[in-house]
């Protein structure tokens, strides 16, 4: 690939050098079944995962907030509603991803906090506490 060149007001020529796409090519740090890494997570995110979303999401937001959004999580989880985990969770771990440059989908978030939120939920606060290491 070739540099564009465009010539200014003045008449001299300027490079503009093209940007190289942003690659998403790493994994979690742990994988989605490592959540006994981490034992405590682990039992929070299975009893009370709207918590474990909650603690999550503050670090995220890095305000300190957490948003109206663990209240829906949590709903979410208590009716049994895939739909709504699914969206919020994989949400959540998509904007975890994304800042990680980790790979993956949003499809894939959706569906690994539909039939797998607990693992999910450990597995993203692992991610969160080496981004807040680093």
């Amino acid at each position: 690939m070739s540099d564009e060149v465009y010539s200014s007001q003045d008449g001299m020529a300027v490079d503009t050098p093209k940007k190289s796409p942003v690659v998403d090519d790493k994994e979690w740090s742990t994988g989605l079944f490592g959540c006994f890494a981490d034992v405590t997570t682990c039992v929070k995110a299975l009893f009370c995962p709207c918590i474990v979303y909650a603690q999550n999401k503050q670090v995220l937001n890095r305000t300190g907030s957490i948003g109206p959004d663990a209240l829906l999580y949590c709903c979410g989880i208590d009716f049994w509603c895939c739909g709504s985990t699914g969206a919020i969770g994989g949400s959540n771990r998509s904007e975890i991803r994304s800042s990680r440059n980790i790979q993956g989908s949003f499809a894939s978030d959706f569906i690994t906090h539909c039939f797998c939120a607990p693992c999910a939920l450990t597995q993203e606060k692992l991610e969160l506490e080496l981004m807040k290491e680093e």
